[in-house]
């Protein structure tokens, strides 16, 4: 997301990620398509660190628990328990950092 390897050591990635964000964050003073980016990939996962909760586990063992993450990820369940559900977008700005960050 970022730019930097998964496999460098812990202690590299803030060097890292600050010459990153010096180097492409800005565009004659203003912030540029990465530095915006990487701006909503901290909020999103600043979100799902709440819904983890201190056991850092998001746990979803119906329709109703699913509603935070899925609004979170940027999509909805539609027919959910019923055999034909399915996902669909329900924030598109959410749902693409989604696909573009990986998540699993």
């Amino acid at each position: 997301m970022a730019g930097i390897s998964q496999q460098i050591l812990p202690e590299d990635v803030l060097p890292l990620l600050s010459r990153n964000v010096f180097t492409l964050g800005y565009s004659s003073g203003k912030p540029t398509e990465f530095l915006i980016l990487l701006d909503r990939y901290v909020q999103q996962a600043r979100e799902l660190v709440l819904l983890a909760g201190t056991d850092q586990v998001i746990r979803a063992s119906n329709c109703d628990d699913v509603k935070p993450l899925l609004q979170v990820l940027g999509y909805r369940a539609r027919n959910c328990g019923q055999g034909k559900g399915y996902l669909e977008t329900d924030n598109p700005e959410r749902a693409f950092l989604t696909i573009n960050s990986g998540f699993p």
